[in-house]
């Protein structure tokens, strides 16, 4: 048998590689990801009482 893909080189990370690839889609990927983390986390940075 004779295997083209070795295993070391996953259908998983070329697709990622090709992902990185892509700026714009890379950038906005990690936009968008930070902007979820942080707005799970402004309730601990913002206080409930009245200025």
């Amino acid at each position: 048998m004779n295997n083209n893909i070795t295993k070391s080189d996953s259908i998983l990370k070329k697709r990622i590689r090709r992902f990185k690839s892509i700026k714009r889609g890379y950038y906005s990927f990690i936009i968008l990801t930070s902007s979820y983390i942080l707005s799970f986390l402004a309730p601990i940075f913002v206080n409930s009482k009245a200025l």
